[in-house]
C-alpha cells in the first residue's frame, strides 16, 4: 500500500505541475514503464487519485485528468470560501486562547511574501503553488483536521482547473493586502473578522472568470 500511495503522489505532482494536462487521457503503459511498476499497481494508484477528484474514468475503462469549465471552477471556489472562513474563525479563536504554534504569524507572512515574489517575477505557476501553500498553512492553524484535508483535496482541483481556465482573482496589490489582513485578524484573535475576510478573499476569485489567472 505504501508503494501505491507513493506512486499516486508522483502522478499527482505531474498533474498539478501540468505535465499531465486537464482532459488528457492517461497512457497507462507509458506511465507503468516510466515508474517501473506493474499495471495493477498503477491502476490502484490511479483509483486513489480518482478519489481525490483529480481523475475520472472514461467509458472505455481509461482515466482522464479532470477538466472543469468556469461553472465547475466557480463551485470549487464557493466551497473553498465556506471552508476557509470556518478555518479562519477557528484559527483566530485558537490564537485568542494562545494555542497557536510559536512564530505562526511570521511563517504565514513569509509564505505571503513568496506569493508576491513569484507574481512580481511573472512566474504564474510558482505563484499559484505559493498561494496554495499559504492558504493550506493558514487553514492548518485551525486544528480542524477534517477541514484541512478537505481543503487540501479542494486546492488540488482548483490548481488543475485554473491551469485549464482563464479565471481571475484580485490583482496582486489586493491579494497582498488581504493575505496580511487575514494574518492580522488571526493574530488579534478576532474570529468574526477573520471569517469574513477569508470568505471575501476566496469569493473575490469569482469576480471575473474570463480574465487571466492570478493567485488569490
Amino acid at each position: 500500500m505504501r508503494h501505491v500511495s507513493g506512486l499516486a503522489e508522483l502522478i499527482r505532482i505531474l498533474i498539478l505541475q501540468g505535465e499531465l494536462a486537464p482532459g488528457v487521457l492517461l497512457d497507462e503503459p507509458v506511465l507503468a514503464e516510466r515508474f517501473m511498476t506493474a499495471r495493477p499497481t498503477l491502476r490502484e494508484a490511479l483509483r486513489l487519485l480518482e478519489g481525490r477528484g483529480l481523475l475520472h474514468a472514461n467509458g472505455s475503462g481509461g482515466m482522464r485528468v479532470v477538466a472543469l469549465d468556469s461553472e465547475g471552477l466557480a463551485e470549487l471556489l464557493e466551497v473553498r470560501a465556506v471552508l476557509e472562513a470556518m478555518c479562519a474563525a477557528e484559527a483566530a479563536e485558537r490564537s485568542r486562547r494562545d494555542r497557536l504554534p510559536a512564530r505562526a504569524a511570521e511563517h504565514l507572512l513569509e509564505l505571503a511574501d513568496a506569493v508576491d515574489i513569484a507574481t512580481a517575477a511573472g512566474r504564474a505557476d510558482r505563484a499559484l503553488f505559493a498561494d496554495r501553500t499559504f492558504h493550506l498553512a493558514f487553514s492548518g492553524l485551525a486544528g480542524n483536521r477534517a477541514g484541512h484535508v478537505a481543503l487540501d483535496h479542494l486546492w488540488d482541483r482548483i490548481v488543475v482547473a485554473q491551469r485549464g481556465s482563464t479565471a481571475s482573482a484580485p490583482g496582486t496589490a489586493v491579494a497582498t493586502r488581504e493575505h496580511r489582513v487575514l494574518v492580522a485578524c488571526v493574530s488579534d484573535g478576532d474570529a468574526e473578522e477573520a471569517s469574513g475576510t477569508a470568505r471575501r478573499h476566496a469569493l473575490s476569485a469569482l469576480r471575473d472568470l474570463t480574465s487571466p489567472v492570478a493567485p488569490s
